[in-house]
């Protein structure tokens, strides 16, 4: 939040949190960053607080169940709080200058993903910096939205993938993907092979829905939402099965977030996706059979070398001097602290500007170019 003379802002090395590895294999990375507090005249503040917070949102009708209840809540998933002026009886009087309140989290490694604006509820996690002005005053407030993001590094997910039905041993259908996990705008072909074990059969059509499916984790209950369907089609063209048949339909994924949810795998809020299959034959005598074949799919945001710019695993991260949550000028800046600061500010740019390690760098090559 921005006034004439008062300017507050948080300031991460990255808003986009990723986890590698599963829940119980991912060692967590630490969020780190600064509250900028920029005073061009001496002003009375009675507080100054950081709070860290995701909250999962409810919002869905359950299903499978005789007597289907709505369920609306919000439940913490975690919490954190950081007080970098503490409220007293006196108010705490601050010279014009630029403060700096470095901060620093582990977010643990079981820690659930991001979900946005779901239709059944959502998983937030933010950041919302307070600066508590006395009286009638108008407090400061800055907000900073964080997406928590899991790589969970299965090769599995990247092998070929098929699923049998063998229809009461007179007919086997079999689909075939090249691997489970795809991205979002992406496409994945699905080979369809059917085999009789008698003569006669025919194939009416076939279809196939892309689902996805929704479940949340309260008070050691699961409440399961109804599916959405994402993708559907239905190719009528009919053959005769002889020897076999085989057919491959290509699946494409939306290019929104807004379109198809990415898979989750934590416990809180589970998003998973499956194509359902039908394939519907007749047989000589001319009864109708409907065969059916589920095959999973893992639909991920990006793939794993296109994120370049992330947060430290927790493993490298705590190799790093801690910090004092105390406040601090330019002069005072904490040892580990120091990329994130130019001594001078280039090209007349603002000095209170927060720098990464890179403009830091470029920094001091212009110098030894002088």
């Amino acid at each position: 939040m921005k006034l004439n003379h008062l300017d507050l802002k948080i300031n991460v090395e990255t808003p986009r949190i990723i986890l590698r590895g599963a829940l119980d294999e991912s060692v967590g990375c630490v969020l780190r960053g600064f509250v900028v507090f920029c005073i061009k005249e001496t002003i009375r503040v009675k507080s100054l607080k950081l709070r860290l917070s995701g909250r999962m949102r409810i919002n869905c009708t359950e299903r499978n169940c005789a007597n289907p209840r709505q369920h609306k809540r919000e439940i913490s998933v975690i919490e954190n709080e950081w007080v970098f002026l503490e409220l007293a009886k006196k108010c705490h009087v601050l010279i014009p200058d630029t403060y700096r309140y470095p901060f620093e989290f582990v977010i643990p490694g079981d820690a659930p993903e991001s979900v946005k604006d779901h239709c059944y509820g959502s998983l937030l996690y933010k950041l919302k910096a307070v600066a508590e002005r006395p009286g009638l005053l108008t407090n400061l407030v800055d907000r900073q939205p964080l997406d928590v993001i899991r790589q969970d590094n299965d090769q599995d997910n990247d092998m070929p993938i098929q699923m049998v039905n063998l229809w009461q041993d007179q007919m086997e259908l079999v689909i075939t993907a090249p691997r489970k996990k795809v991205y979002l705008g992406e496409h994945v072909s699905i080979d369809f092979f059917i085999k009789p074990l008698g003569p006669g059969f025919q194939v009416r059509y076939i279809s196939w829905f892309l689902k996805e499916y929704t479940s949340f984790q309260v008070d050691d209950n699961t409440i399961e939402a109804e599916p959405k369907i994402i993708r559907f089609h239905r190719d009528d063209q009919g053959a005769t099965i002889d020897p076999y048949w085989q057919k491959t339909e290509v699946v494409f994924i939306p290019h929104s977030a807004d379109a198809v949810r990415c898979d989750t795998t934590s416990g809180r809020l589970k998003i998973e996706h499956k194509v359902k299959c039908t394939v519907s034959v007749v047989d000589e005598e001319g009864h109708v059979h409907d065969l059916r074949v589920s095959l999973p799919l893992v639909i991920a945001e990006v793939r794993q070398e296109e994120d370049e710019e992330d947060l430290p695993t927790y493993e490298h991260a705590i190799q790093t001097e801690q910090y004092s949550p105390t406040p601090c000028t330019v002069s005072s800046i904490p040892a580990y602290t120091a990329i994130w600061l130019a001594p001078q500010a280039p090209d007349g740019q603002n000095p209170t500007t927060c720098y990464t390690l890179n403009n830091y760098l470029n920094y001091f090559k212009i110098l030894l170019r002088r």
